[in-house]
């Protein structure tokens, strides 16, 4: 869990309209105050059902950054209640309940600590290898395959005249993104490899049409973060790197037929040569899964390292969040 965003909704149709506007504006400096430095950012808006109308009433944005709000490298489930507090105590004053705030944007996300610079380099060129779309999202700016730093897909609603962002994922060097903007790294952002998956409003609003409540609880859960981010294991598999040679020599132990450590040496080399995708397009999807199912019960990972590469083993870190089922 990292940034969340969150909106209160007052419309001039209420009721009690007058009276819960003028406690908003009232106590607003004073709410303001206490969210200085400390992860919360509050925002106040006009609500515009359409740019016809004039005024429809307020729309509170809260803004937060779970991380800098606990200063820690990964939330724990048992965090959730502290931060739900944490919110609770910026907008007593305002007179907002949690209960009438609905989540607008989440961010799911898990930190994984590489110490090593070039290591953590390493990790992102074999990842780069993965399949080019995610369900249906597809890898942001495909003829950037130099940049290593950032793998980032993103799912767009074709169906809307904006062109809305559904959700987005991004597996990223945490570290090497802040210095590159020139902002030195937090603590809890120091040798950082981050798997993110981006929950937008549009997927919000999809599900709520299909019944899913679009409140607090409902998508600041821990269930709905384990389910979101161990989707991401069909992009980069739960084994750990070996090289080609390595992993044949594995896979001949393994009690497989020969002719089958062959196929699987075939596509584990034509992954090597170009992707995931390239691989896949060169048997049929049956065998092609059959081949990572049958990788992954050796702990395997498809994506073989390149024999040039000077190591011939490399530990996955994502392969103990993922056999833990996402809930670390």
């Amino acid at each position: 869990m990292d940034t969340i965003l969150l909106i209160f909704t007052l419309l001039d149709t209420e009721i009690d309209f007058d009276t819960r506007i003028s406690q908003i504006y009232y106590a607003w400096d004073k709410a303001v105050s206490m969210c200085r430095m400390k992860g919360i950012e509050l925002s106040l808006h006009y609500a515009k059902p359409n740019v016809l109308t004039s005024f429809h009433g307020i729309e509170v944005h809260i803004f937060v950054r779970c991380l800098k709000l606990l200063h820690c490298v990964n939330i724990r489930e048992s965090d959730l209640p502290i931060i739900f507090q944490k919110i609770q105590d910026v907008l007593w004053s305002l007179g907002i309940d949690l209960e009438e705030l609905t989540a607008c944007h989440v961010d799911f996300c898990h930190n994984f600590i590489v110490v090593d610079k070039k290591e953590r380099m390493q990790y992102m060129k074999l990842f780069a290898k993965s399949h080019w779309t995610f369900y249906k999202a597809v890898r942001k700016d495909p003829e950037e395959i130099e940049n290593y730093n950032n793998l980032y897909w993103s799912c767009i609603d074709k169906h809307n005249k904006k062109h809305t962002q559904v959700f987005n994922l991004q597996l990223y060097d945490k570290t090497e993104e802040r210095n590159n903007k020139g902002i030195k790294p937090e603590e809890y952002e120091e040798h950082v490899l981050r798997l993110e998956f981006q929950v937008r409003e549009r997927l919000v609003q999809k599900k709520a049409a299909k019944g899913f409540p679009n409140g607090v609880f409902d998508w600041i859960n821990w269930d709905v973060r384990a389910k979101a981010l161990a989707s991401t294991q069909k992009l980069f598999y739960s084994g750990d790197f070996y090289t080609l040679r390595k992993a044949y020599t594995i896979l001949k132990h393994s009690g497989l037929p020969l002719s089958r450590c062959d196929e699987i040496r075939q596509f584990m080399s034509d992954i090597s040569q170009v992707d995931v995708d390239f691989a896949f397009s060169r048997t049929t999807k049956y065998r092609a899964e059959k081949y990572i199912s049958q990788l992954s019960a050796l702990g395997i990972n498809p994506i073989p390292i390149p024999q040039n590469a000077g190591m011939p083993f490399l530990k996955n870190p994502l392969r103990a969040f993922y056999e833990g089922g996402c809930v670390a």
